[in-house]
């Protein structure tokens, strides 16, 4: 089984990667905030970073939200992940959904994601864990998106 867990390389290309949350260890393909024990940057630059990157986050979320309160079907998805073809068809599933919704997005669904965002990196739990197996290529990128992100906000 190719799940993208277990071979990202063949979803996501060299310049793309997945959003995470501190609980997950940073990655070549997924990129999450920097935790208490980092020394990367100043406390300041981090909590800048962090704050940024979880209003982000938090997009996604609200979007997963309207997605299943639009199509009930997403709440529970009532396929049973056994080999690369019942994947490929909850993966087809969920697609079908999201293109379905773009086609009846209308404006109360635009104006939904014009709410600001009253997330705080206080509101969101931190998990202090070590920086086991911390991926140098995760590392990288994170570097690059927190120079980004000092330049430009």
């Amino acid at each position: 089984m190719n799940f993208q867990a277990q071979n990202p390389n063949l979803y996501l290309s060299d310049c793309e990667w997945i959003g995470g949350d501190a609980a997950y260890s940073l990655t070549e393909h997924l990129i999450t905030p920097f935790r208490k024990n980092s020394n990367f940057g100043t406390r300041r630059e981090r909590n800048k970073f962090n704050l940024h990157f979880s209003r982000q986050r938090v997009k996604i979320e609200h979007t997963f939200g309207v997605l299943k309160s639009k199509f009930e079907s997403l709440r529970i998805l009532r396929l049973r992940i056994l080999d690369k073809q019942s994947h490929r068809s909850a993966c087809e599933w969920i697609e079908a959904c999201v293109v379905l919704y773009n086609i009846l997005l209308n404006e109360s669904d635009v104006d939904f994601y014009k709410i600001k965002n009253i997330h705080t990196l206080e509101e969101e739990e931190e998990i202090d864990l070590p920086d086991y197996q911390v991926n140098m290529r995760g590392e990288e990128k994170r570097g690059s998106l927190f120079n980004y992100i000092m330049e430009n906000f």
